[in-house]
């Protein structure tokens, strides 16, 4: 899924005995602190670079927003 033409490719993948890839220790969510709806963002080079420990309730603008705060293309807002 590509947001558009400026950023980068993004492959998604569902993990579980079911999904694209699967996970028959069920310890995915475990390794990655995430609940069954949570989401993790992996580097190419393998690095964790963002996770959502559970589902967002706009989850295309929620990448929009990570994938900008990575590149360096949106502002980080103070918490």
């Amino acid at each position: 899924m590509a947001l558009n033409g400026l950023w980068p490719p993004l492959v998604a993948c569902a993990i579980d005995e079911e999904g694209d890839v699967s996970d028959p220790n069920s310890s995915f969510l475990d390794a990655y602190g995430i609940d069954s709806n949570g989401a993790v963002l992996i580097r190419p080079d393998g690095y964790v670079a963002w996770r959502s420990r559970s589902g967002a309730s706009n989850p295309h603008e929620s990448l929009r927003t990570v994938f900008g705060r990575l590149l360096g293309r949106v502002p980080v807002q103070p918490r």
